[in-house]
């Protein structure tokens, strides 16, 4: 499993909520437990009357207070940055999702999923699948009322998704019927923005969104992309895509009028149809570059790497791949 995926798997997010669970035990029983040691200690000095006892009680006592709030202020450090941090890191994300009703419900939902793998018919498989987006979508409510997740606004802001997917191709925009400019717009060949096979040379820098879900946005909203004829390639106009996008609170399918774009462009429009913001004008080989955007936006974790970029093996949908010259996005 590809270390970027961990803190997705159900067995990891048990584990993270075992943690938490031992925290929050801590949190209640040291200060039982050091009230109950001193008070022992004091009953027997002062039974005792011993005053040498009596102080050796009190300087133990001090040191047994200062021990029990270094160890009381381990796990309120712990729940503190995670909740300073959010959602702004993929394990913080994880550490947020693992509570008892979510891990309750993954395992169903994974135990469906095992099930609609195995259906001996569509119609069965279909319903299973239903089943399984109506969990994903309450853990997603759920973090809403909790403040965390849910940043996602418009066309793609019912996609939910706890694990990145393994990517099979790469989405990408190439292109026009006369080359890089004065193009007419719209998909005149209808290979202007496509998908395709994956490929492995060539890339050097993967960027992958911290969040699986926003991954997965990325992924649809690119094969959305080459699938909509009204959308081609002009170095000249790259930016009439994304206004229009815009305008359509990103649902791309729903794009009619005849726009424009780049390889970097679109993938920019993506990125904004996740939730996460990112410059309109972008190029992939001069200022402002996909690549530094990319390095300085911490929604993204970055690979530089090529040996994961080789194959669908580390590769995962939604990962925004740049070359020097080009970017593209593994569907």
């Amino acid at each position: 499993m590809n270390i970027l995926d961990v803190c997705n798997d159900l067995s990891i997010l048990g584990v993270i909520l075992f943690i938490k669970n031992l925290l929050k035990i801590i949190c209640v029983a040291v200060p039982i437990l050091l009230l109950l040691f001193l008070t022992i200690d004091f009953t027997k000095a002062t039974i005792e009357s011993d005053s040498e006892k009596m102080n050796k009680v009190k300087a133990i006592a001090i040191k047994r207070i200062m021990y029990a709030i270094i160890v009381f202020l381990v796990p309120v450090i712990v729940n503190g940055v995670m909740s300073l941090l959010g959602d702004s890191t993929n394990f913080s994300s994880c550490y947020d999702m693992a509570n008892n009703d979510n891990v309750q419900s993954l395992a169903e939902a994974n135990k469906l999923e095992q099930d609609a793998k195995k259906a001996k018919t569509e119609q069965a498989k279909k319903e299973l699948d239903e089943k399984v987006k109506k969990i994903y979508a309450q853990i997603r409510e759920n973090r809403k009322k909790q403040g965390n997740g849910g940043t996602t606004k418009g066309y793609y802001s019912n996609v939910f998704a706890t694990q990145y997917k393994k990517a099979s191709g790469i989405a990408e925009a190439t292109g026009g019927e006369r080359g890089l400019r004065n193009n007419k717009a719209g998909d005149q060949t209808g290979t202007e923005v496509r998908t395709g096979g994956f490929r492995g040379s060539g890339w050097v820098l993967l960027a992958r969104p911290k969040d699986p879900s926003k991954a997965e946005i990325i992924a649809r909203c690119m094969e959305d992309c080459a699938k909509n004829n009204h959308i081609g390639y002009d170095q000249a106009d790259r930016t009439s895509l994304y206004e229009e996008a815009k305008k359509k609170n990103w649902n791309i399918p729903s794009i009619t009028n005849d726009v424009e774009t780049t390889c970097s462009s679109v993938a920019s429009v993506c990125i904004n149809a996740a939730g996460i913001e990112f410059p309109k004008l972008v190029y992939a080989d001069s200022n402002p570059t996909m690549q530094s955007l990319l390095k300085k936006n911490n929604n993204f974790i970055i690979i530089t790497d090529k040996s994961k970029m080789k194959s669908t093996k580390d590769v995962r949908r939604g990962d925004v791949l740049c070359t020097n010259s080009h970017t593209a996005v593994a569907i």
